[in-house]
């Protein structure tokens, strides 16, 4: 009975060692799974800031080429003083004089 007893407990601890083993090799591709995923995420979140920091430089770059007009220190000097008796911005300004542009070239 003995040699039967060291046969099972054998058998149990090569049971056991395949057991541990498929539980390791298991572990090692959730882990590998997890792994590319977070990469994955990664790679998704840099391409959208990527986007979305080119959207932001399109409209910054359109913002700046439409203003890009040339005014000499004389007529900034004119466009300020006119600005500040009107009590109101450049900006608001230079929209409301286009237009009113537009407008008289629209009813003639």
């Amino acid at each position: 009975m003995s040699v039967e007893n060291r046969i099972m407990s054998r058998l149990a601890e090569a049971a056991g060692e395949e057991r541990k083993k498929a539980v390791q090799k298991e572990f090692l591709r959730k882990q590998e799974e997890y792994r590319l995923k977070k990469a994955e995420e990664a790679k998704e979140a840099t391409q959208k800031r990527i986007a979305a920091e080119k959207k932001r430089q399109e409209a910054e770059q359109a913002r700046t080429e439409f203003g890009r007009f040339r005014m000499t220190a004389q007529e900034r000097t004119e466009l300020q003083a006119v600005c500040k008796t009107l009590n109101v911005s450049e900006s608001q300004f230079l929209r409301d004089s286009v237009r009113e542009a537009v407008m008289i070239l629209y009813n003639h």
